[in-house]
């Protein structure tokens, strides 16, 4: 037993002898600073580390700081497109453009501005500008077509709108554009044309009443006044708010020589006429050939009141020019015919507002 206990003592006495010296307070105290002064180190190096990376950002963020001014302008006009405040979109995209000309976004929310008030040549010299725009793409093509179809080329711009069709994936995005397309083809005189997007937007959407109200025109252009109705009835009972629905039959009361009727219907909607220029023009149509040239002067003088006090849109012009014709004023008239005949002379109901005026114009 005795042995056991004196081998183990010998045993941590050698342990004892192969030790470390134990550390003074001194040198622990040594061991401590240097840790501070390591860790103080990394945390100096860290740091120089964070400002450069903050340095490399801010130069970065230099540039972008140059170029913020003319995207945020460009996101505030974007808005105001959407927002439909085309007067403000043409006056300070013009002062941006005079800083920044050539920017292709800019000129496409100029011309976007200019063919929604109807002014199409001035539009289509910014749409021309408008390539590798990112901005509005669909308004651009739209604003495209609309130029296109006013500027004497209905069949560009029936390519260009079977383009927002095939692009637009949402049926009644795609409802409407056929609906423009319809159009496109009444102002070519293309009847076949007319009939083929009747089939379309019914085969689109079956319970729609657009389609009707289309095929209403179609029978109308036609001749076919009780086709024209029976058509316009169904379209009614499916979607009587339709502002399609609420164009085709005053139309086509208008083009079967109803005229009285189809000034009264005007009436009826004529909330219409702050949303829809195709029903503003019309409303003015149907209410000259009624007689009514005191209630069309009315239509035409707000309608240029809303718009900076002048008409640009060919088809309103066309109205103001046939009232002040009705009224009497052929000067007045004539004069806004010469400029119609300068801007627009394909534009079917330009030509017979042309016919009209010089028809009515007294003879020395």
């Amino acid at each position: 037993m005795w042995s056991i206990w004196l081998a183990m003592w010998m045993w941590g006495a050698e342990l004892e002898a192969q030790a470390p010296p134990a550390s003074t307070s001194a040198e622990k105290e040594e061991r401590r600073k240097a840790r501070r002064a390591a860790a103080e180190e990394k945390r100096r190096k860290s740091g120089q580390r964070m400002r450069s990376k903050r340095g490399g950002k801010a130069k970065a963020g230099s540039k972008a700081a140059v170029r913020t001014p003319l995207a945020a302008k460009k996101a505030q006009l974007n808005g105001l497109a959407r927002r439909r405040r085309y007067r403000t979109v043409i006056s300070q995209a013009s002062a941006a453009l005079a800083k920044n000309p050539g920017d292709p976004d800019l000129h496409a929310l100029r011309g976007v501005a200019l063919a929604e008030y109807g002014a199409y040549n001035d539009a289509w010299l910014d749409l021309e500008m408008a390539v590798g725009a990112d901005l509005v793409p669909t308004l651009t093509l739209a604003a495209q077509a609309d130029t296109l179809r006013f500027t004497g080329d209905p069949r560009g711009a029936l390519e260009a709108r079977r383009v927002l069709v095939t692009n637009d994936a949402s049926p009644q995005r795609e409802l409407v554009m056929l609906t423009r397309i319809f159009e496109d083809h009444q102002l070519a005189g293309d009847l076949e044309g007319m009939w083929a997007v009747v089939h379309e937007a019914e085969a689109l959407n079956p319970g729609s009443g657009v389609p009707y109200a289309l095929m209403g025109l179609a029978h109308a252009v036609e001749g076919d006044g009780e086709a024209a109705e029976a058509a316009l009835w169904v379209a009614e009972h499916r979607e009587p708010k339709s502002i399609v629905y609420a164009f085709a039959r005053v139309e086509v009361h208008r083009m079967l020589g109803n005229l009285e009727v189809a000034a009264e219907l005007s009436e009826e909607r004529r909330a219409l006429v702050l949303r829809s220029k195709p029903f503003t023009a019309a409303r003015g149509r149907a209410l000259v050939d009624a007689g009514r040239f005191d209630e069309a002067l009315e239509l035409v003088d707000v309608q240029a009141w809303r718009l900076g006090e002048e008409l640009w849109h060919p088809e309103l012009l066309a109205v103001q020019a046939l009232t002040y014709a009705g009224l009497g004023w052929h000067d007045a008239a004539t004069e806004v015919t010469d400029r119609l005949a300068r801007a627009y002379p394909a534009v079917p109901h330009v030509r017979s507002a042309i016919a009209a005026v010089e028809a009515q114009r007294p003879r020395d």
